[in-house]
């Protein structure tokens, strides 16, 4: 439960930083999306799990894709989608791309 408590702090301090207008505009290096998939995945299983039947998410996406975004930024968008999806879709959820 430590990983989604800091993730959520760091989320609201970004955002803090935003409203400021303390961000940089300099482009964020690429970041891979598998790992950091996988890291969302594994969390949300363990949060949608508590009390019931864990869902079963499956990431499915090739090790070379990277987007160039901040990494929190991109966690909290990947988070957002599977989170979104566990609680409104079935017990199976999918990460893919179709490429």
């Amino acid at each position: 439960m430590a990983e989604p408590v800091a993730r959520m702090r760091e989320s609201i301090e970004r955002h803090v930083e935003r409203a400021r207008g303390a961000t940089t505009t300099r482009r964020a290096m690429p970041v891979p999306v598998a790992p950091l998939a996988r890291r969302v995945a594994t969390t949300m299983a363990r949060l949608h799990g508590r009390g019931g039947e864990a869902p079963r998410i499956e990431v499915e996406l090739d090790e070379a894709l990277a987007l160039p975004m901040p990494e929190a930024d991109l966690f909290e968008v990947i988070g957002n989608l599977v989170d979104n999806a566990c609680k409104y879709g079935a017990r199976r959820v999918r990460v893919f791309d179709e490429s």
